[in-house]
C-alpha cells in the first residue's frame, strides 16, 4: 500500500518503469555486473532504484523516444566495446516488443563493464554509488590515497592484476569483496588474510604459481576461486568464468575443513586472525 502511494505521487518506485522494461529485450532479466540478481531499474544507475542520473543507455533509450531501434541496439551507449543490443541478447538487432529474445542478457548497456578496469577504468561509476555520488566517491578515493589514508576500496592497480578483481564472491554478504587481501570486505586491516600475504609475496603479479595454491586452505585453488580454474588468465584478459570464492578466506566460513579457522564474518583487526 505505502509503495503504491509513493508511486501514485511521483516519487521513485523501486523496481523501475515496467512499460520501459517492455521495450527492450530481455527487459526484465538484463544482466547485473555488480550482484547476482537482476538490473531492474535499467536506464539508472541502481539496480533497483531510480537515480537522479539516467546512466548513458537511459539518456539513449528516452532520446529514441522508448522506442527499441535500430540505431539504439547497434549503438554502444556505456563505452565498453559491446553494442546495447550484444548486452541485451539482441546482436543482430532482430527483436520486436513482444518477441523472444535471440540470448539472454549478457551485460548492462548503461554501465561500463568490467565495472572500474580496464576500458572502464577511467569512468567514474563504481558499485553501490548512485548518479552523481559516483563521481564523489572516485574524488574522494583519489584525495584519500593522495594523502596516504587507506583506501576503502582497496589499491584498484591490485585488483587490475588478478582475475575478477572487482567481482571476486563475498562469503559474508551480496556484495563484491573489494578488499580483496584483507580480512574486511570494504576496509583495508592492519593482517592481511592469507591470499593478501601470497600476493605480496609474488610482487603482486598473478603467476601460475599463485593461481595454484590454496592460499586459505579450504581445498580450492586461488584460481578456481577467482575464475582462473586453468590458470590462463593474463593482465586485461577476460577470465574464464566468475568468482565462485574468496581466496583469502577459508570457506564455508567456520564449518567444515574451516571450523578451527578464527576468522568469523564480522571480525575485527587481531580477532580475525586468532
Amino acid at each position: 500500500m505505502l509503495a503504491f502511494y509513493i508511486c501514485l505521487i511521483g516519487l521513485v518506485c523501486v523496481t523501475g518503469h515496467p512499460s520501459f522494461r517492455d521495450k527492450i529485450p530481455n527487459g526484465y532479466a538484463v544482466f547485473n555486473p555488480c550482484g547476482s540478481s537482476f538490473w531492474q531499474a535499467v536506464g539508472h544507475y541502481d539496480p533497483d532504484h531510480h537515480t537522479m542520473e539516467k546512466n548513458p543507455f537511459g539518456l539513449d533509450f528516452r532520446a529514441a523516444g522508448f522506442v527499441w531501434t535500430r540505431t539504439l541496439c547497434m549503438k554502444d551507449s556505456d563505452g565498453d566495446k559491446k553494442s546495447n543490443g550484444e548486452e541485451l541478447g539482441d546482436p543482430h538487432c532482430r527483436w520486436t516488443e513482444g518477441d523472444t529474445p535471440q540470448g539472454p542478457s549478457i551485460g548492462q548497456p548503461g554501465i561500463c563493464e568490467p565495472v572500474g578496469s580496464g576500458a572502464c577504468a577511467s569512468v567514474v561509476f563504481a558499485c553501490g554509488c548512485q548518479g552523481q555520488a559516483c563521481s564523489y566517491l572516485r574524488m574522494i578515493r583519489a584525495l584519500l590515497c593522495c594523502v596516504g589514508v587507506v583506501s576503502v576500496l582497496g589499491h584498484p592497480q591490485y585488483r587490475d592484476s588478478i582475475p575478477n578483481g572487482y567481482a571476486v564472491f563475498n562469503p559474508c554478504g551480496s556484495n563484491f569483496w573489494e578488499a580483496v587481501g584483507h580480512y574486511n570486505a570494504v576496509h583495508h586491516t592492519i593482517d592481511k588474510n592469507p591470499f593478501g600475504k601470497a600476493f605480496a609475496a609474488a610482487g603482486h603479479q598473478w603467476t601460475r604459481a599463485l593461481c595454484q595454491a590454496d592460499s586459505d586452505g579450504d581445498g580450492t585453488s586461488n584460481g578456481a576461486e577467482l575464475g582462473d580454474p586453468n590458470c590462463v588468465w593474463t593482465v586485461g584478459a577476460t577470465p574464464e568464468g566468475k568468482s565462485t570464492g574468496q581466496p583469502g578466506i577459508c570457506e564455508p566460513v567456520g564449518s567444515g575443513a574451516c571450523s578451527s579457522n578464527a576468522f568469523r564474518c564480522g571480525c575485527h583487526g587481531h580477532s580475525c586472525v586468532g
